[in-house]
C-alpha cells in the first residue's frame, strides 16, 4: 500500500514537473492528480485527459515493474483470500457426502482428530482459520491503496480493522467448540 502510494506520488510529481503543472491530491478520491486549471477549453480538457491517461499507464507500468523487481507476486497475495475459507468446512462437506448416516457411528476420525463428533482437540483447524484471516487482513492493507488523509476515513478504516479482528477471534472461538464434522 505504501509502496503504491509512493510510486504514484513520484510518477505524478515527475510528470507534473515535465508538463509544467502542479501535482495535487484529489479531495474526493484521495489519489494524486494534476491540478485542474480554473478556466479550460474543450481542446485543453481533451489534452489534459490524454496526459492523465499517459500518467496512469506509467503508474501501472512502474508499479508492475516494482512488483517484479521485488518479487512481490501480487497474485499470490490475492489468492490468499481464497484460503481464508475454513479448512474444516471443506473437510466436513466432503465427509458428509462420502459417509452414510448408518456408518457414522462406526466411523472414527483420522489424522489428529480422533472422532469427528467432537471438537478438534489441538485446535489446528480453527487456529489456521484465524491465522489466515489476520494474514488476509494484513496483506489486503498492503495491496489495496487507500488514502487516509481525513480523520473520518482513518476512523472508519481503523474501526473496520478492529471489527474484522474481533469477528475473526469470535469465529475462532466458536470453531474451537464445534464438532469437526456434524452428521445429520
Amino acid at each position: 500500500m505504501i509502496a503504491n502510494q509512493l510510486i504514484r506520488r513520484q510518477v505524478y510529481e515527475e510528470a507534473a514537473a515535465h508538463y509544467g503543472e502542479k501535482a495535487v491530491i484529489d479531495s474526493e478520491t484521495g489519489r494524486m492528480t494534476l491540478a485542474m486549471p480554473t478556466k479550460i477549453s474543450n481542446y485543453e480538457h481533451l489534452r489534459r485527459n490524454a496526459k492523465l491517461q499517459k500518467i496512469e499507464e506509467l503508474c501501472y507500468k512502474t508499479q508492475y515493474e516494482y512488483a517484479l523487481e521485488n518479487k512481490l507476486q501480487l497474485n499470490r497475495i490475492f489468492n490468499l483470500k481464497i484460503c481464508t475459507f475454513p479448512l474444516w468446512m471443506h473437510t466436513a462437506i466432503a465427509l458428509r457426502t462420502s459417509v452414510d448416516f448408518e456408518t457414522s457411528a462406526k466411523f472414527v476420525g483420522f489424522l489428529w482428530v480422533p472422532s469427528f463428533a467432537h471438537a478438534d482437540p489441538y485446535m489446528i483447524l480453527p487456529l489456521t482459520f484465524c491465522a489466515l484471516s489476520f494474514i488476509n487482513l494484513y496483506t489486503g492493507k498492503l495491496v489495496h491503496v487507500v488514502s487516509l488523509q481525513s480523520t473520518p476515513k482513518k476512523l472508519f478504516a481503523y474501526t473496520m480493522t478492529g471489527v474484522t479482528c474481533a469477528m475473526s477471534i469470535g469465529i475462532t472461538y466458536v470453531l474451537t467448540e464445534m464438532p469437526a464434522v456434524n452428521f445429520y
